[in-house]
């Protein structure tokens, strides 16, 4: 368990063991998913790191972690707002929602 801090607000990240033991999330997207449970807003279950930043700590390639973020959307774990940049015109990621829980997991049988 690890502790953040974040504007005077401390929160623990608390991940479930039938989470980390569901044969149906493959292991980098359980660790994508635990990293973004990491930077989110309990109350809002949103964060924004940049996939920049995802990378170096993760240390995974762009490839993958685009893969990754695929899987748990098609899950239904995680829901990627976009917006396109002014300056490229380029979509760029704004924010990540966790949307997938424990109850998540025993609606869809995985528990």
């Amino acid at each position: 368990m690890s502790d953040f801090k974040t504007r005077g607000i401390k929160w623990d990240v608390i991940i479930s063991k039938d989470f980390l033991c569901c044969k149906q999330i493959p292991d980098y997207s359980k660790l994508l998913y635990i990293y973004l449970k990491s930077w989110v807003n309990p109350l809002k279950n949103t964060c924004f790191p940049s996939q920049k930043l995802i990378l170096s700590h993760l240390n995974l390639k762009e490839k993958k972690l685009t893969s990754e973020i695929g899987v748990l959307v098609e899950l239904g774990l995680l829901e990627v707002e976009k917006k396109r940049s002014k300056k490229t015109g380029r979509f760029n990621v704004s924010s990540y929602t966790l949307v997938g829980d424990e109850c998540w997991m025993r609606e869809k049988g995985y528990l």
